[in-house]
């Protein structure tokens, strides 16, 4: 089967979602862009007619539809190594340790009185 351009942009945005299902709406809206959407707001929902004819989409009882593909995750998934347990020290009953202080009794400086200005603070207020 040979896909048309837009069919390619589908797939091409299905297979972002790893095998969730996606609305005909989210579909229609998002992977063809603004302007195709804008131009017509259900391009994709003969398209998908012929993508789910050809089994390479597969659509639920809701009518959401994903790319056919296997379940198993992927490979490098797989051969992953569990990350190793991280030992703590228990401190308190509650097993975790109190917040550090925000502030110590040295945060705020001493409070120093306010400079006495002599004379006219606005000197030209009065003139207009």
């Amino acid at each position: 089967m040979i896909l048309s351009s837009d069919e390619l942009q589908i797939l091409d945005y299905l297979k972002g979602y790893k095998g969730k299902f996606v609305t005909m709406m989210e579909i229609c809206r998002r992977a063809g862009g603004r302007r195709k959407y804008e131009e017509s707001a259900h391009w994709a929902k003969g398209l998908m007619t012929r993508l789910v004819e050809a089994r390479i989409v597969e659509v639920n009882d809701r009518g959401h539809y994903r790319i056919k593909g296997d379940e198993r995750p992927a490979p490098e998934m797989a051969k992953r190594k569990a990350a190793p347990a991280r030992t703590s020290a228990v401190v308190d009953e509650n097993y975790f340790s109190p917040p550090p202080p925000v502030a110590d009794e040295n945060y705020f400086p001493p409070a120093q009185p306010a400079p006495v200005i002599e004379g006219d603070y606005f000197p030209n207020a009065g003139e207009s």
